[in-house]
């Protein structure tokens, strides 16, 4: 009998492991931009030194290597939504024919595009509309003819904002699609 359950008890732990890797989500950099902090839920302050500003520098350097190729600057390179919406609008596509462009005459470069909301909803809310965002103009540049093997989404919610205000300007530079081009 004992040994009946200390079978079951590890079949049980089995499964709950297998579920917990198995189900993991993808990874969601948090990490705040250069010379800013990041606001944890509980409102406390992180600090996460150097280590982190790593990946912003990286970041920042492929930005600065294309930054003077027509059609690449970074001011290029965002699209903006509407509230609670996941919708290219004009301005958006005309935007994502520019990146289509940009990728059509640089055949080695692909992009990552990361989608942002701002602070209001859920935080699992905000993850998945940031996700459609990016998805909807990767479906766009698709469909300009761009491969899909040269796109790569991830959604950072509410957790990069722009501006940190809780104001209607503020909100609107927040909903936005970011391109970064990887050569």
């Amino acid at each position: 009998m004992r040994k009946g359950f200390w079978n079951i008890l590890f079949v049980f732990l089995c499964l709950a492991l297998m579920l917990t890797v198995g189900c993991s989500k993808k990874k969601i950099d948090t990490s705040p931009t250069e010379g800013e902090s990041s606001t944890m839920g509980n409102g406390a302050i992180q600090d996460l030194g150097d280590g982190a500003r790593a990946g912003d520098a990286v970041r920042d350097k492929r930005l600065s290597e294309i930054e003077g190729e027509e059609g690449a600057t970074h001011g290029d390179a965002t699209i903006y939504f509407d509230y609670d919406s996941s919708e290219l609008s004009s301005d958006a596509q005309r935007t994502l024919k520019k990146v289509a462009s940009y990728l059509q005459s640089n055949s080695s470069a692909s992009v990552d595009i990361s989608g942002h909301c701002d602070e209001r909803g859920t935080i699992e809310y905000n993850l998945a509309l940031g996700e459609k965002r990016a998805r909807a103009a990767k479906k766009f540049l698709v469909a300009l003819g761009i491969s899909g093997d040269r796109i790569s989404c991830i959604s950072y919610g509410e957790e990069k904002p722009i501006d940190p205000q809780s104001s209607e300007e503020a909100w609107a530079k927040n909903r936005r699609d970011e391109f970064v081009y990887i050569r």
